[in-house]
């Protein structure tokens, strides 16, 4: 962790609703209404020496597989409905960490390794994207990780 790092006082509640889920081996899901999503990630990220990565960005599965051996956090800011591949592998690594009863087959059909046991994923997006993601996207989203609200 980072010690140099400050989060604004006005991004401290959702800060600690976020480390809290990570804790808890939960995968947080943070949805921003506001415009401090950009500030949140570049705060929390460099406060825990995290990966950021992007949905849309070129390569983007590729990049969040290679991280999964790795005990490391790794935030994915959903900034566009979700690809299929992208949310398939988004969702296997949701079943493998599920509290409620982990499977890994969903990662495996993909060739992906399960996560390692210290890695952790943050995703983030803001309410508009998420409004426009499928409505089983929602609601995958939703029940299978911590979901916070941030305003």
């Amino acid at each position: 962790m980072n010690k140099d790092v400050a989060i604004d006082a006005k991004l401290m509640k959702p800060f600690y609703s976020m480390a809290k889920a990570l804790e808890m081996a939960e995968v947080p899901f943070l949805i921003f209404t506001g415009t401090n999503r950009t500030l949140f990630v570049d705060q929390a990220s460099a406060l825990l020496s995290a990966t950021v990565l992007y949905t849309s960005q070129k390569r983007f599965e590729e990049h969040m597989q290679a991280s999964l051996p790795n005990e490391e956090y790794l935030f994915v800011l959903i900034d566009q409905p979700l690809a299929e591949d992208s949310y398939r592998l988004i969702h296997g690594y949701l079943a493998a960490r599920d509290i409620m009863g982990a499977d890994d087959s969903e990662l495996e059909a993909l060739g992906v390794e399960p996560p390692a046991a210290r890695h952790r994923l943050v995703l983030v997006t803001d309410r508009a994207v998420f409004e426009g993601q499928r409505p089983s996207v929602q609601r995958s989203l939703s029940e299978m990780c911590t979901p916070i609200a941030v305003s």
